[in-house]
């Protein structure tokens, strides 16, 4: 338990770098089991330059687990290009922090998107 509030301290002190990375922090889930593990959920807001990132990156310091988050949320954002679907965006990258982490994009239904037509899926007569 010592350790997973060792590791939650040090993300949730890590919030205002990951915002001035593009990201807002959306929501944290914390699962305690055999194998606890931490899920934060980050909202992707906007892009930033390569040069950015690695200063970033380099403010983390000797932070490992800030870093490799970063370097993760950086990795991740390009998953954007992964769904070319006008109904869904690009929404969140979740990050499960356990002994074997897993980055996770997120893509969510656009608002209204039963107004959005499909390329290609409506029928001509």
């Amino acid at each position: 338990m010592e350790k997973l509030k060792a590791v939650i301290d040090e993300v949730t002190a890590s919030f205002s770098l990951f915002e001035k990375a593009g990201f807002e922090v959306e929501e944290v889930q914390v699962e305690i089991g055999v194998a606890p593990k931490l899920m934060p959920r980050f909202k992707y807001v906007r892009d930033i330059s390569p040069n950015e990132q690695e200063k970033l990156i380099a403010e983390a310091g000797d932070k490992k687990l800030v870093k490799f988050m970063l370097i993760s949320l950086f990795k991740s954002a390009k998953l954007q290009k992964l769904i070319q679907d006008p109904k869904l965006e690009f929404y969140a990258i979740e990050i499960d922090l356990t002994a074997v982490p897993s980055v996770r994009g997120v893509f969510r239904s656009i608002k209204n998107s039963e107004k959005i037509i499909r390329i290609g899926s409506h029928e001509t007569h």
